[in-house]
């Protein structure tokens, strides 16, 4: 059986505030609540999935709501995945922020960024496109850097002339809302202002449509950068950059990846953590530690990682494998990717 947010309002709803109706919004607050806390005590039997990636030059990008890698797996070899820390050690590449790279096929975290992919080194217009007409009345506002070092920022802090908020970059269409399917003409009115080397943070209203982020250079080629939902407001996706291999290569990659928290909004939303006793311990704990006794909600909360835990015990058997990797690797049941 497969529980929604329905299933775990009904299940916590006696026990938010002295009992309220499973449809009150405290109601969603405390198991969303309850959902971010217990997501990051470990790495549970719904947290962890499997994934394929395409690479290509060098870089991937983690789709929208996970977290972090914790294995993987590049042309049937395992790889370790590496931290920023990496850089620092004496046994590691040393700075990558230039080009700088290792011989050996591994995984390093270049950390969040509001684009799925970086620009390249590239000076390129923006242009927002949308499936969907209704945004086109709508902007997202962009802040970046751009110069032959990144040297000068494009409102990204106050000064004589700015106020630091950004461009604010208007939303177009597709060509009847066909995904792929750009007018050159319209497109050129409404490419963004200066040129962009870096994109440093971006801001995005409620969309109807997906909105489709691209990068033009000065002879019309256009490259992807990003995708956002309707429902992102602030996007942020984790990178990591592919050592020991060419930029020009293309390949897949295998990985297990932690699934970070999101707000659930929707009743027929899938719950990230699939034991409503635990989400019920949970936000009794929260509850408890409102209301004055941090001990008893302490031990409720012990209570929730202790179910969870024994739900993966019964999930994940012991076998014969010996993970011996431990600098920047991952192991079942500690903490994952320490330098």
């Amino acid at each position: 059986m497969i529980y929604t947010l329905l299933d775990a309002r009904k299940a916590v709803a006696q026990y938010v505030s002295g009992g309220r109706a499973s449809t009150d919004s405290s109601v969603l607050t405390a198991v969303n609540e309850a959902l971010e806390i217990l997501i990051d005590e470990g790495d549970w039997k719904h947290t962890v999935l499997k994934l394929i990636i395409k690479v290509k030059n060098g870089c991937i990008a983690l789709p929208r709501g996970a977290e972090t890698i914790l294995k993987a797996n590049y042309c049937r070899t395992p790889m370790n995945v590496w931290t920023h820390g990496w850089e620092f050690l004496s046994s590691g590449p040393g700075s990558m922020d230039f080009g700088g790279d290792t011989n050996y096929k591994d995984v390093a975290d270049l950390g969040w960024h509001p684009t799925f992919y970086p620009l390249g080194g590239l000076s390129l217009k923006l242009l927002a496109l949308s499936t969907e007409a209704e945004d086109k009345s709508l902007s997202l506002q962009v802040w970046g850097r751009a110069g032959s070092l990144n040297e000068d920022v494009f409102d990204n802090v106050a000064s004589a002339t700015s106020g630091g908020s950004g461009e604010t970059l208007a939303i177009d269409q597709w060509i009847n809302g066909i995904d792929g399917d750009i007018d050159q003409t319209t497109s050129l009115v409404a490419r963004s202002t200066p040129d962009y080397r870096g994109i440093t943070r971006i801001t995005k209203p409620i969309t109807k449509g997906y909105i489709t982020l691209l990068g033009i250079d000065s002879s019309n080629n256009v490259g992807f950068l990003a995708k956002y939902s309707p429902d992102e407001t602030v996007p942020q996706y984790r990178r990591y950059r592919v050592t020991g291999r060419g930029n020009s290569e293309e390949s897949y990659m295998s990985m297990l990846v932690k699934m970070g928290y999101r707000d659930l909004k929707f009743d027929d939303d899938v719950l990230p953590i699939q034991h409503l006793p635990a989400i019920r311990q949970m936000v009794m704990g929260q509850e408890e530690k409102r209301n004055g006794d941090f001990q008893k909600g302490t031990n409720l909360h012990a209570d929730a990682v202790r179910l969870l835990n024994q739900q993966l015990g019964n999930a994940i058997r012991n076998t014969g494998e010996f993970d011996v990797r431990v600098e920047g690797g991952y192991e079942w049941g500690s903490s994952s990717n320490l330098v």
